[in-house]
């Protein structure tokens, strides 16, 4: 069986059978390390007409953040659409900027985001999360605080925790930094999040 965390494990907890699922194993696949990642973009860019200095693909990473494939290889999808289309002579700091615009333009991209929470959840649990990533999204950060008033808000101060949970599992948010706020993993999510969902 494969699934993801918002699916299997948020249908199973609001069925009050949890414990029909302790004998699955648990798949984490995790980001790539940065080495990894900067291999994935060299091999992104081979073939190509233009060359990525190590300063750029640095640039690249710092505002990407979170490395997963498929956050580099749109990156680098809109990269060489840029300097094919703009005839450039090299990519600098600027094209980098621009290829991000040019990836949140492009709402497909990162349209699942929002359609697999509306999915999954109705009424005021749909709303809180909702709210939560709005928050997230303009403040760039949320307080656990934060998250137990909206629960209050919206009367789910007894079932919060297992609709946030999954926030954490399936990639929305993450509380590394500080146990006790959370932000998204991907910058370019939050970005496309404030400017489609949020607004």
């Amino acid at each position: 069986m494969y699934t993801g965390s918002i699916g299997l494990e948020n249908l199973v907890s609001k069925l009050n059978a949890i414990d029909t699922i302790n004998d699955l194993a648990r798949l984490k696949i995790t980001p790539l390390k940065k080495e990894e990642a900067k291999s994935f973009i060299h091999l992104l860019s081979e073939n190509v007409d233009f060359e990525l200095s190590e300063t750029i693909i640095d640039y690249i990473l710092k505002k990407i953040e979170w490395f997963i494939p498929f956050n580099i290889q749109l990156i680098m999808f809109e990269i060489k659409a840029i300097y094919r289309d703009h005839h450039l002579n090299k990519i600098t700091h600027g094209t980098i900027d621009q290829a991000i615009e040019e990836m949140l333009e492009q709402r497909q991209h990162f349209e699942h985001w929002h359609t697999r929470l509306r999915s999954s959840l109705k009424g005021n649990e749909y709303t809180f999360i909702k709210e939560l990533l709005n928050i997230a999204s303009e403040k760039e950060r949320i307080s656990s605080n934060e998250i137990f008033n909206l629960a209050v808000k919206y009367q789910l101060e007894k079932s919060y925790k297992d609709l946030t949970g999954p926030l954490v599992y399936d990639g929305y948010i993450n509380n590394h930094d500080k146990v006790k706020t959370y932000r998204y993993n991907s910058p370019i999510v939050r970005m496309w999040w404030r400017q489609n969902v949020a607004n």
